[in-house]
């Protein structure tokens, strides 16, 4: 994967290139919880969404392999511009109770609270030009949050293997003793509603193997070949 590290080595940033002269390619690495960290992370994730689209590619592809979790929220502020909905997921509690993924003014919300420390409002145009989105077993977590959050759209494809299979929200608790307690509260659910229970792996709707039957990847081929095969790059 293309990442890159902060300055201080503390975490990745998201990183892109051109791929020949008409797809771009942004790999979405996993991130810490802490403010410095997540600030880096979205100035970083802006700058390279910016310099892609001033190439006005024809597809994207978006790299979650690897990406096994951590703060979702700058994630999915790097990728706003390629989603297409105000919500493109839920957290669903024991109860049932759901909380929208929501974005507004380039923004990411949980339910009516503000998640994005700044606003990527980047506009992609004209319109949105389809999406394929690369997943493995390592991505977990928040990982399988941001590619939750792409299902459902018109003119994205998921491609690559089954995830690691923990799509949901954790919270951490204080004990008496000062030790801190980490449970899961929530599932997470795609803009249909559709429920990902926890250990269950989210599967790409293209899965590569080989002629042997393994699972093999090469999910950026694949990737490359199916948008050049939609209307958006093959009128090109």
């Amino acid at each position: 994967m293309n990442v890159t590290t902060s300055p201080d080595g503390s975490s990745a940033v998201p990183t892109g290139h051109r791929l020949s002269t008409d797809l771009a390619y942004v790999a979405v690495p996993s991130v810490g919880d802490s403010s410095g960290e997540d600030r880096h992370y979205t100035a970083q994730g802006l700058q390279v969404m910016r310099t892609l689209a001033a190439a006005h590619p024809c597809g994207w592809i978006v790299d979650l392999r690897g990406n096994d979790g951590g703060d979702m929220w700058p994630m999915l502020t790097t990728v706003i511009p390629l989603l297409d909905a105000s919500t493109v997921g839920y957290f669903v509690g024991p109860d049932g109770q759901r909380t929208p993924w929501r974005l507004a003014g380039g923004r990411a919300y949980a339910g009516t609270e503000v998640q994005s420390i700044m606003p990527n409002t980047l506009a992609i145009s004209p319109g949105h030009a389809p999406v394929s989105v690369l997943a493995d077993e390592g991505t977990a977590s928040s990982g399988e949050a941001v590619l939750i959050s792409f299902i459902g759209q018109r003119g994205v494809r998921t491609i690559g293997q089954p995830t690691a299979g923990v799509p949901s929200a954790n919270a951490g608790f204080s004990l008496s003793d000062g030790a801190q307690l980490v449970l899961t509260v929530a599932s997470d659910a795609d803009r249909t509603g559709h429920v990902y229970p926890h250990l269950s792996p989210v599967v790409p709707q293209v899965v590569i193997y080989n002629t042997a039957g393994s699972i093999r990847d090469d999910a950026l081929s694949d990737a490359e070949a199916w948008l050049r095969s939609t209307s958006d790059c093959s009128a090109r």
